[in-house]
């Protein structure tokens, strides 16, 4: 049941903040790459949000695992972000079943799946070859990008799926981080941006720019 309503909840998430494309302005010119680039400008911006929410979907896996783990240093959890996303599925799979994480387990385990489910999609949008094929179906040709690590292309429209359910993975980590150092579900208000430093910030620094939730 608990496992549901976190379902219900990220879904809520992503539709308050539904993917908006912005106008790109003040850009100096790019330099053409040997093999043209398919995509869209929109598509690109598309493309360039899911490496950013995989990124935090990385870190706090990474979080996560080293409240799960007992890793007490900076050293450890810096020599175990090196180690791949297989291993650290492996590891986390070991800690659904400790007794110790029964209360959690359900959250834990669809954490596990919604991650597990990414990777094969995020690896042929950013390790494959982007180009293009012919659809006899619908007798256009159609963005792709293909590999050698799997058989099936990943199609340009699928971009936003992949978009919208990497925002739900990486909300399902963040309410499970908060949980376990707060203790309740996370609120609303909650603070959502990264700011990083030699230090935690203070009130008297100055504060990074506004802008919209995106």
């Amino acid at each position: 049941m608990a496992s549901r309503r976190a379902s219900v909840s990220a879904s809520e998430y992503v539709s308050s903040f539904s993917c908006r494309v912005f106008k790109m302005t003040s850009i100096s010119p790019l330099t053409s790459p040997v093999y043209e680039i398919p995509l869209s400008d929109e598509q690109l911006i598309i493309l360039g949000r899911v490496a950013v929410v995989w990124g935090h979907i990385v870190f706090k896996l990474d979080e996560l695992l080293r409240d799960l783990m007992s890793l007490n240093t900076v050293d450890d959890l810096a020599t175990y972000s090196t180690k791949n996303l297989k291993a650290k599925l492996a590891d986390l799979w070991r800690e659904i079943s400790k007794p110790e994480n029964a209360g959690n387990r359900s959250q834990l385990i669809e954490i596990h799946h919604s991650i597990s489910a990414l990777s094969s999609d995020r690896n042929i949008c950013f390790h494959g070859l982007w180009g293009y094929t012919w659809c006899p179906a619908s007798e256009s040709w159609k963005e792709i990008s293909q590999g050698y690590a799997r058989e099936e292309p990943f199609f340009s429209d699928s971009l936003t799926e992949l978009h919208n359910k990497m925002i739900l993975s990486s909300k399902l980590l963040a309410d499970a981080k908060w949980r376990k150092e707060v203790g309740n579900d996370p609120p609303e208000t909650r603070n959502r941006r990264q700011i990083w430093g030699h230090r935690p910030p203070i009130e008297s620094d100055p504060h990074p720019p506004e802008r919209k939730i995106r």
